[in-house]
């Protein structure tokens, strides 16, 4: 398992392409690292409420927050993130809201996509 850190302005998606080459490893991702947090300082011209334990997937995450990425993993594609490894993916401040929906977090680890 790699530890990383997550990077300023990096969405869901972002990191799996980062991380794995392959946007098809988000909820790996999800399921990896519970413990990570939306950057709700992001959304200031916005009035989406702040849900503390919702992963709002329109947002990045906070940045510096420990990553666990499973090399192991399937869904690891050495070859995209060896192309990808000099590019700085960080999609936020160019694109904004990427992704419509939230990710609500269930302690079942049965993952619920909501639409806004």
């Amino acid at each position: 398992m790699l530890i990383l850190k997550t990077g300023k302005n990096q969405t869901i998606i972002d990191l799996a392409l980062k991380h794995y080459g392959n946007v098809e490893a988000i909820e790996e991702i999800l399921n990896n690292n519970p413990h990570l947090l939306t950057d709700y300082t992001a959304m200031q011209d916005n009035d989406l409420p702040y849900q503390p334990n919702v992963i709002n997937l329109s947002l990045p995450f906070i940045a510096d927050q420990v990553l666990y990425i499973d090399e192991e993993s399937d869904l690891y594609n050495v070859k995209v993130i060896n192309e990808l490894k000099e590019s700085e993916i960080a999609s936020f401040d160019e694109m904004g809201f990427i992704i419509p929906g939230t990710f609500q977090r269930d302690t079942s680890l049965d993952y619920e996509f909501l639409i806004l």
